[in-house]
């Protein structure tokens, strides 16, 4: 099993065996848990911060999958899926109308922060 060890929002991680097998379990900075099971992500299915769904989707997107299936209650796919359309990652989940303005409002928010590209000039020799 390949083996993706996070580092952005990440506290600690360690690999460990359960009864539906071996996986690594994450550990965010928020202290929030989710396990990489290799052939599939899972957490608990209670809230989500977005630190935390954002590095399961990071994980999702390092070990190249194409395709995301989200189970659990409509705010745990909710917030995974606003995690995932900021990341470019594609997934059937339709949003409810909250977590649409939300996702509309956190887009809107990044294109104001976001600077001016650099444009560099070519030089001949």
């Amino acid at each position: 099993m390949r083996i993706y060890a996070p580092k952005h929002n990440v506290k600690n991680f360690e690999p460990i065996q359960t009864p539906a097998g071996f996986c690594l379990e994450i550990t965010t900075k928020t202290h929030q848990k989710f396990r990489d099971y290799g052939s599939k992500i899972t957490s608990d299915n209670g809230y989500l911060k977005p630190s935390t769904a954002s590095e399961m989707i990071r994980t999702y997107k390092a070990r190249g999958w194409s395709s995301l299936k989200l189970t659990g209650s409509q705010e745990y796919k909710d917030e995974l899926t606003i995690q995932a359309v900021l990341q470019d990652v594609s997934t059937d989940h339709v949003l409810s109308e909250k977590a649409y303005k939300r996702l509309v409002d956190t887009q809107n928010k990044f294109k104001k922060e976001r600077k001016q590209p650099i444009f560099y000039k070519s030089f001949e020799m």
